[in-house]
């Protein structure tokens, strides 16, 4: 769907067609809805108001008239900032979206974050990471300070409960381990984006399947 097409579709419902089209047809009369007498010339008409008196029905009018325009203009640009903000705020990743790469990471902890996947009805954040160097990556699986921390994307909410890493086998290079995480109140969604945070090193952009 374009993003022009959005006031369109949002406003075909039965309630918001009628207040708008009502709202058109004011604008066009120029009246707000009120008809003058048969051969009243606009001028001749007045308007009294038990706080301001009599005043020409024209300044009424007219100042009526750009209310209704102004609303006429904001109202389609409202509903297309609607959906169009949220989007912008939190982008939504594509299914085949690639996986960014750290050199900074895969130097100092000898992995390469392959995959972050909402499971178990999303109560879980399945994190995966190939082994580029056994070394570096074994003193990783047994370093509990060097445990990756999630970052929802556009927040602060850290996602970092997680079971110890257990791998005590000897890693292999291009093989692949994870870890599950507790995503707590659904802090990580599906489709988003998320910063993965390991010691002093970050990598934003990461997207979450």
């Amino acid at each position: 769907m374009w993003p022009w097409e959005l006031p369109r579709r949002f406003i075909a419902g039965q309630l918001l067609q009628d207040l708008y089209n009502h709202l058109f047809k004011i604008w066009r009369s120029g009246t707000g809805g009120l008809a003058a007498p048969e051969g009243t010339k606009m001028s001749d008409t007045t308007f009294t108001s038990p706080v301001m008196g009599s005043a020409p029905h024209r300044g009424i009018f007219s100042s009526y008239r750009t209310i209704v325009i102004i609303i006429l203009v904001l109202l389609p640009l409202a509903v297309l900032a609607s959906w169009i903000v949220p989007y912008l705020l939190h982008p939504v990743a594509p299914e085949n979206a690639a996986m960014p790469i750290s050199s900074a990471i895969e130097d100092k902890y000898g992995i390469r974050i392959s995959q972050v996947a909402v499971t178990a009805d999303g109560g879980m954040i399945d994190f995966r990471y190939q082994v580029t160097d056994p070394v570096k990556a074994a003193n990783f699986a047994l370093d509990p300070a060097s445990t990756p921390v999630l970052y929802a994307g556009g927040s602060n909410v850290a996602v970092n409960q997680t079971s110890p890493m257990s791998h005590k086998e000897l890693l292999h290079v291009g093989t692949t381990y994870f870890l599950l995480y507790k995503n707590a109140s659904g802090s990580i969604a599906p489709r988003t984006y998320i910063s993965i945070v390991l010691g002093d090193l970050k990598l934003d952009g990461v997207p979450v399947r």
